[in-house]
């Protein structure tokens, strides 16, 4: 069921629009961004987007990076929330105090504190939202299949056509983090058939984002 986002009574599991960004084959043009309702609380929701959006590194070099540091946090933060969304709209985008676990260099965790208006979901928030195995599988937009596509010719010199086939599934980023200098948490697409939390290379540049917020509702 879709609704408005000035639908004030949209609840769990059900799907809104708000915002715009490329999502067909023609990167210039933006179309309505679809996102999962996962929680209510007074007087805000709990959204995730529908489809992978993009895909981005999570930090550029290897190294203890973590969410507060992130190239990942940066780019939603930044590029993605001023690209997608008018004035009006950030305005009902609530900054949130995210709580993260990452590791130190001593391999020990610690918990650190943001403030974010977007953000991605941590392992723990996957578990409690996507409880089978089925619903945490994404699938991606036809903007980022052909981006995915295009990156991967380059590199290898084959068709673009031959790595269309994320379309059945991809790998999408979390929060959590790993006790590895170099791996941080996703949702990975086993031989895209199967789904499973894991860890992939921070700098993988062809991870799926699912960006995560909470908005105001009247």
């Amino acid at each position: 069921m879709l609704n408005s986002i000035v639908n004030t009574d949209a609840k769990q599991d059900e799907i809104i629009r708000f915002g715009r960004y490329p999502q067909g084959t023609d990167p210039e043009v933006k179309t309505d961004i679809e996102w999962s309702v996962l929680d209510r609380k007074s007087g805000r929701i709990l959204v995730t987007s529908r489809y992978l959006l993009d895909c981005e590194s999570y930090c550029r070099r290897f190294g203890y990076a973590s969410w507060p540091s992130s190239l990942l946090r940066k780019w939603l933060n930044v590029d993605f929330l001023n690209s997608a969304f008018s004035p009006e709209e950030r305005e009902m985008i609530i900054t949130s105090k995210i709580r993260t676990d990452i590791s130190t260099r001593s391999g020990h965790y610690t918990r650190r504190r943001t403030e974010d208006r977007i953000f991605v979901l941590d392992a723990s928030q996957v578990k409690r939202y996507f409880r089978t195995v089925e619903s945490r599988k994404c699938l991606p937009t036809e903007y980022l299949v052909a981006k995915y596509a295009e990156s991967w010719a380059r590199v290898t010199y084959d068709s673009p056509e031959k790595f269309e086939f994320i379309r059945n599934g991809m790998d999408w980023w979390l929060r959590g983090t790993d006790r590895s200098a170099i791996n941080k948490g996703c949702v990975t697409s086993l031989n895209h058939r199967t789904v499973a939390i894991d860890i992939d290379v921070v700098i993988n540049p062809d991870i799926g984002i699912r960006p995560a917020m909470w908005l105001k509702v009247k």
